[in-house]
């Protein structure tokens, strides 16, 4: 796959059903090619890594519910992650 650039996808426009919402990834996978969509994998990460931080620190401070809300947020944002960045790397393949 070769990185277009910023702007300069074509398969949004018509191969793509939801290119603005569904298919992100796919989007930046084209336009700013592996550099683009690794930086989006590492925000995730952050993220979710972030969320379970403060879930453990706030049970060390013995707030159980605000760590059991951080820890459920954490998991709901990385599972939700993962099935749609799955989704998209149908639509990520070289074509032939």
């Amino acid at each position: 796959m070769v990185c277009v650039g910023l702007g300069a996808s074509i398969e949004k426009l018509f191969y793509l059903p939801e290119a603005h919402t569904d298919f992100l990834l796919a989007v930046i996978a084209e336009e700013l090619g592996f550099v683009g969509v690794s930086a989006v994998l590492l925000l995730f990460a952050w993220l979710i890594v972030r969320a379970f931080a403060i879930g453990r620190q706030s049970a060390m401070l013995d707030r159980l519910f605000a760590a059991l809300v951080a820890q459920g947020i954490a998991a709901w944002l990385g599972i939700q992650a993962m099935i749609n960045i799955g989704v998209n790397m149908a639509y990520c393949q070289p074509k032939a």
